[in-house]
């Protein structure tokens, strides 16, 4: 077999033991509890040096998932930031819901993939993570995806969303929007 090509490990932990008289594997009857545990890793675990730190503890599929979330995440810090430096001092005074809201995805979505790739770095540092960031980061995400898809929505549908619409509230103290169609 050559070293170059992938190969596939399987393990299979089974109760019987080989039995050097007969030569065959024979069952084993007794109730024995064995505590073990298995790190299996993609390379050699004592090796000195690592070629890449964050593929080591990662399976093929989830290869790479650092550098995807770190581009994410950069793409998100420096793409809106010349929006928000010109923007800054009018950004205290935005009143408009599609605004908040595009904003709010923004934010949303920022916040979900950064708990994505905090998990994920703990994760190449120490073969575990902390999964309640990734489940808190999911469900952030796709509360904020569920916005922008609201927003454009309201969009498609020509609708104005001002802030008039938003003027009455209801007796729960929850506002009302009232959907006018585009003149």
């Amino acid at each position: 077999m050559k070293l170059v090509h992938y190969r596939f490990w399987y393990l299979s932990l089974i109760s019987c033991y080989w039995d050097p008289t007969t030569c065959h594997w024979e069952k084993v009857d007794d109730n024995i509890q064995i505590n073990y545990d298995i790190w299996i890793v993609n390379g050699n675990p004592e090796a000195k040096t690592r070629d890449n730190r964050f593929e080591y503890h990662f399976s093929f599929d989830i290869y790479d998932l650092v550098e995807v979330y770190s581009i994410c995440i950069l793409f998100y810090l420096f793409i809106p930031l010349p929006f928000l430096i010109i923007k800054m001092r009018s950004l205290i005074d935005i009143k408009h819901p599609i605004l908040i809201s595009y904003f709010l995805f923004q934010l949303l979505f920022f916040i979900g993939n950064t708990l994505n790739l905090l998990h994920y770095f703990i994760f190449a540092y120490n073969g575990i993570g902390v999964y309640i960031l990734i489940h808190i980061g999911n469900l952030i995400t796709i509360i904020g995806e569920s916005i922008l898809i609201l927003l454009l929505l309201f969009i498609a549908k020509g609708k104005k969303v001002l802030m008039s619409d938003f003027c009455c509230s209801h007796s729960s103290g929850f506002p009302i929007v009232r959907m006018g169609e585009r003149e």
